[in-house]
């Protein structure tokens, strides 16, 4: 059923319903794009362990396919680009010719707010800039050299943990 209303609603005739086996390749013929769109309410942690195994199993298809190109597409923001990260990091450990694109849909906002504070989130706001400092954003005007410091540094551990991940 839901395949039908993906074809219905996107106007695609190549939407189907495959096994795990057929998800590269299926009916001889190779996929053009993997479009990656689960979500979870759960925990970065757990979600990572869910999303591990989907993203080995589908590299495995891949390699097994012997597909010589492929597009790749994954959402739900930095959950997203972490399964992405993740796929490119095993695309280049194999020894293959296979070229894959692969592209993580996010946004500014959504990254930001997984490096808000755990504490004050409602009142801060902290961006990476591209020159490896922080903005730091307190609309209210309200808090203190002490907490605006102990935030920026909550903040650069976790860019630090960001970068372990995607590099």
């Amino acid at each position: 059923e839901m395949v039908m209303e993906l074809q219905l609603v996107h106007d695609f005739d190549k939407i189907y319903a495959v096994t795990l086996q057929e998800l590269i390749c299926k009916d001889e013929e190779s996929s053009e794009v993997l479009v990656f769109m689960n979500t979870s309410y759960k925990p970065m942690e757990e979600f990572c362990v869910f999303a591990s195994h989907i993203i080995n199993l589908t590299y495995q298809e891949i390699l097994r396919s012997e597909v010589q190109t492929l597009n790749v597409l994954f959402g739900d923001n930095y959950r997203g680009l972490v399964q992405k990260s993740y796929l490119d990091k095993l695309m280049k450990t194999a020894e293959n010719d296979i070229e894959l694109k692969s592209v993580a849909i996010s946004s500014i906002y959504h990254i930001s707010k997984n490096l808000n504070s755990e504490g004050c989130s409602g009142i801060f706001r902290c961006y990476p800039k591209v020159d490896g400092g922080i903005f730091v954003y307190d609309p209210t005007g309200s808090l203190s050299a002490n907490l605006e410091d102990s935030l920026t540094k909550e903040l650069e551990s976790k860019i630090e943990l960001v970068e372990k991940v995607f590099t």
